[in-house]
Protein backbone atom coordinates (compact mmCIF):
# COMPACT_ATOMS: atom_id res chain seq x y z
CA UNK A 1 0.00 0.00 0.00
CA UNK A 2 1.25 3.49 -0.81
CA UNK A 3 1.75 6.26 1.70
CA UNK A 4 -1.05 8.87 1.69
CA UNK A 5 -0.07 12.14 0.03
CA UNK A 6 -0.82 14.07 3.23
CA UNK A 7 2.06 12.34 5.04
CA UNK A 8 4.73 13.11 2.44
CA UNK A 9 7.53 15.41 3.58
CA UNK A 10 7.29 17.36 0.33
CA UNK A 11 3.49 17.78 0.54
CA UNK A 12 3.65 21.59 0.41
CA UNK A 13 5.93 21.54 -2.64
CA UNK A 14 3.55 19.12 -4.39
CA UNK A 15 0.56 21.34 -3.65
CA UNK A 16 2.55 24.32 -4.95
CA UNK A 17 3.34 22.44 -8.20
CA UNK A 18 -0.32 21.51 -8.64
CA UNK A 19 -1.80 24.89 -7.85
CA UNK A 20 0.65 27.52 -9.20
CA UNK A 21 -0.31 27.16 -12.84
CA UNK A 22 0.69 30.70 -13.77
CA UNK A 23 4.39 29.87 -13.94
CA UNK A 24 6.89 27.29 -15.10
CA UNK A 25 8.43 25.06 -12.48
CA UNK A 26 11.42 22.78 -12.31
CA UNK A 27 10.67 19.51 -10.54
CA UNK A 28 13.88 17.80 -9.56
CA UNK A 29 13.85 14.58 -7.57
CA UNK A 30 15.20 11.06 -7.47
CA UNK A 31 13.83 7.98 -9.21
CA UNK A 32 10.55 6.72 -7.81
CA UNK A 33 9.82 9.93 -5.90
CA UNK A 34 6.64 10.82 -7.78
CA UNK A 35 7.80 13.27 -10.46
CA UNK A 36 5.50 11.70 -13.03
CA UNK A 37 2.53 11.89 -10.65
CA UNK A 38 3.24 15.60 -10.10
CA UNK A 39 3.55 16.26 -13.84
CA UNK A 40 0.35 14.34 -14.58
CA UNK A 41 -1.41 16.17 -11.77
CA UNK A 42 -0.20 19.53 -13.07
CA UNK A 43 -1.48 18.73 -16.58
CA UNK A 44 -4.85 17.68 -15.18
CA UNK A 45 -5.04 20.84 -13.07
CA UNK A 46 -4.40 22.90 -16.21
CA UNK A 47 -7.28 21.08 -17.90
CA UNK A 48 -9.48 21.64 -14.84
CA UNK A 49 -8.65 25.35 -14.96
CA UNK A 50 -9.84 25.59 -18.57
CA UNK A 51 -6.65 25.23 -20.60
CA UNK A 52 -7.40 23.34 -23.81
CA UNK A 53 -5.45 20.10 -24.33
CA UNK A 54 -4.08 21.49 -27.61
CA UNK A 55 -2.33 24.23 -25.60
CA UNK A 56 -0.36 21.78 -23.45
CA UNK A 57 2.94 20.09 -24.31
CA UNK A 58 4.49 17.59 -21.92
CA UNK A 59 8.05 16.75 -22.94
CA UNK A 60 9.94 13.78 -21.53
CA UNK A 61 13.10 11.83 -22.28
CA UNK A 62 11.68 8.50 -23.47
CA UNK A 63 8.80 7.27 -25.62
CA UNK A 64 7.78 5.00 -22.75
CA UNK A 65 7.50 7.95 -20.37
CA UNK A 66 5.58 10.02 -22.94
CA UNK A 67 3.08 7.20 -23.46
CA UNK A 68 2.73 6.70 -19.71
CA UNK A 69 2.07 10.40 -19.19
CA UNK A 70 -0.76 10.48 -21.70
CA UNK A 71 -2.30 7.29 -20.31
CA UNK A 72 -2.16 8.56 -16.73
CA UNK A 73 -3.67 11.92 -17.72
CA UNK A 74 -6.55 10.02 -19.36
CA UNK A 75 -6.99 7.90 -16.23
CA UNK A 76 -7.07 10.94 -13.92
CA UNK A 77 -9.52 12.75 -16.21
CA UNK A 78 -11.82 9.72 -16.34
CA UNK A 79 -11.67 9.26 -12.58
CA UNK A 80 -12.45 12.92 -11.92
CA UNK A 81 -15.35 12.85 -14.35
CA UNK A 82 -16.68 9.82 -12.44
CA UNK A 83 -16.48 11.80 -9.18
CA UNK A 84 -13.40 9.97 -7.87
CA UNK A 85 -10.59 12.38 -6.90
CA UNK A 86 -7.17 10.70 -7.19
CA UNK A 87 -5.21 10.82 -3.92
CA UNK A 88 -2.47 12.84 -5.63
CA UNK A 89 -4.94 15.63 -6.44
CA UNK A 90 -7.05 15.64 -3.30
CA UNK A 91 -5.18 18.46 -1.54
CA UNK A 92 -5.16 20.67 -4.64
CA UNK A 93 -8.84 20.06 -5.41
CA UNK A 94 -10.01 20.14 -1.80
CA UNK A 95 -11.99 16.97 -2.32
CA UNK A 96 -13.80 17.62 -5.58
CA UNK A 97 -14.57 19.70 -8.64
CA UNK A 98 -16.92 22.66 -8.70
CA UNK A 99 -19.39 23.05 -11.59
CA UNK A 100 -17.04 25.23 -13.67
CA UNK A 101 -14.12 22.87 -13.22
CA UNK A 102 -16.31 19.90 -14.14
CA UNK A 103 -17.41 21.68 -17.32
CA UNK A 104 -13.78 22.49 -18.20
CA UNK A 105 -12.71 18.91 -17.63
CA UNK A 106 -15.62 17.49 -19.63
CA UNK A 107 -14.66 19.71 -22.58
CA UNK A 108 -11.00 18.72 -22.19
CA UNK A 109 -11.91 15.03 -21.99
CA UNK A 110 -13.63 15.30 -25.37
CA UNK A 111 -10.38 16.62 -26.88
CA UNK A 112 -7.79 14.77 -24.81
CA UNK A 113 -6.06 13.41 -27.93
CA UNK A 114 -5.00 16.98 -28.74
CA UNK A 115 -2.64 16.88 -25.73
CA UNK A 116 0.99 16.57 -26.84
CA UNK A 117 3.05 14.11 -24.81
CA UNK A 118 6.33 13.57 -26.58
CA UNK A 119 10.06 13.10 -26.24
CA UNK A 120 12.39 16.05 -26.62
CA UNK A 121 13.32 14.78 -30.08
CA UNK A 122 9.70 14.34 -31.14
CA UNK A 123 8.77 17.78 -29.87
CA UNK A 124 11.65 19.42 -31.73
CA UNK A 125 10.76 17.54 -34.90
CA UNK A 126 7.19 18.86 -34.66
CA UNK A 127 8.59 22.38 -34.41
CA UNK A 128 10.95 22.20 -37.38
CA UNK A 129 9.11 19.89 -39.81
CA UNK A 130 6.81 22.63 -41.17
CA UNK A 131 9.89 24.79 -41.93
CA UNK A 132 12.40 22.64 -43.86
CA UNK A 133 13.80 25.58 -45.86
CA UNK A 134 14.24 27.83 -42.83
CA UNK A 135 15.81 25.04 -40.75
CA UNK A 136 17.89 23.66 -43.64
CA UNK A 137 16.54 20.18 -42.95
CA UNK A 138 15.31 17.29 -45.06
CA UNK A 139 11.51 17.59 -45.32
CA UNK A 140 11.24 13.78 -45.20
CA UNK A 141 13.43 13.39 -42.13
CA UNK A 142 12.14 11.21 -39.32
CA UNK A 143 13.39 10.24 -35.90
CA UNK A 144 15.33 6.99 -36.02
CA UNK A 145 14.69 4.64 -33.14
CA UNK A 146 17.02 1.99 -31.78
CA UNK A 147 15.43 -0.65 -34.05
Amino acid sequence: MTTPATSLRDRDARIHALSRLDRSLLVEAGAGSGKTAVLVGRIVMLLVSGVAPSRIAAVTFTELAAGELLERVRQYVDRLLDGDVPRELSDALHGGLNAGQLENLTRAGDNIDDLLCSTIHGFCQRLINPYPVETNSDPGAAIADAG
